[in-house]
């Protein structure tokens, strides 16, 4: 008799009934595409002054670490589970912050008067990542070393597990006992309970929520799938300095025989034309 492990009967089972990631699992989707909109639902408010630049996937999000954050919380109580889900993001962590002794929220959904339950994933004060489920005042942690550059970063939780991915890789704890309530609270790039605070400074890209837990499998797959998607190339003309770009359809201040003027950025956005344009006149 041969006896097959857990994981393994999980994969075969998984193989066999063709479960893989649908458009019903995902209940949000931040693609930062100079925006913060959700592509699932509306709702989503950008807060403080968050700036958009190059990211994983065509534009990412970058906060500050002072005041900026995404708040959505009509997807708190209306679409995340206590139950089982996972979150899916790419990050990029300001250096400064990788090892400041500070906590830092990268995503989390909780409570807006308590902060006895809340699900996040946090660089920590002791300079670990972590999926946390609290409850009741009490921490469930899965931890693994902090990541530089962009990094792959998934954290999954159902009632007999959490994990933490890191480009498709998982660090596993077992978890037991009572879910926490329904969370009324959604943010990312601060903490998710309460009034915000511990703000994520560096850049997210392509954020996902999923309203069940993801296999291995399919987190693998789904950190796969963007090393065959190309990102978009830099647009001169969408106002946007991008990669190589010397300007994008801006202008810049010079002179002409004693007056003010502007010089235009080329067509090509590789610099600013020669041509000095006066602004002011005798």
């Amino acid at each position: 008799v041969t006896f097959v492990s857990a994981f393994s009967f999980k994969e075969f089972f998984n193989k066999i009934t063709g479960r893989a990631i649908t458009e019903n699992d995902l209940v949000a989707h931040y693609k930062f595409e100079n925006n913060a909109n959700n592509e699932k639902s509306s709702g989503a408010s950008a807060i403080g002054d968050p700036s958009y630049t190059s990211g994983k996937s065509g534009q990412a999000i970058s906060f500050d670490g002072i005041d900026d954050y995404i708040q959505q919380n009509t997807l708190a109580s209306s679409s995340i589970s206590p139950i089982k889900g996972a979150f899916a993001l790419w990050a990029n962590f300001d250096p400064s912050t990788i090892a400041d002794g500070k906590a830092h929220i990268l995503i989390g959904a909780g409570n807006s008067n308590s902060d006895t339950n809340y699900i996040a994933i946090i660089k920590t004060i002791s300079n670990t990542l972590v999926m946390r489920y609290r409850v009741s005042g009490a921490n469930s942690d899965v931890s693994t070393s902090v990541p530089s550059g962009w990094t792959h970063i998934v954290g999954v939780w159902n009632q007999n597990e959490l994990l933490i991915y890191i480009n498709g890789v998982p660090t596993t704890i077992g978890r037991s006992g009572a879910s926490m309530p329904l969370p009324n609270q959604f943010r990312i790039g601060s903490r998710p309970f309460l009034t915000p605070t511990n703000y994520f400074k560096g850049q997210i890209d392509d954020v996902k929520v999923f309203n069940r837990d993801l296999t291995q499998e399919e987190v693998l797959e789904l950190y796969n799938s963007y090393s065959v998607v190309s990102p978009p190339s830099q647009i001169c003309g969408n106002n946007i300095k991008e990669g190589t770009e010397a300007c994008d359809s801006n202008s810049q201040a010079c002179t002409i025989n004693g007056y003010s003027g502007t010089q235009a950025c080329k067509p090509d956005c590789s610099g600013f034309e020669t041509t000095c344009n006066p602004s002011e006149s005798c």
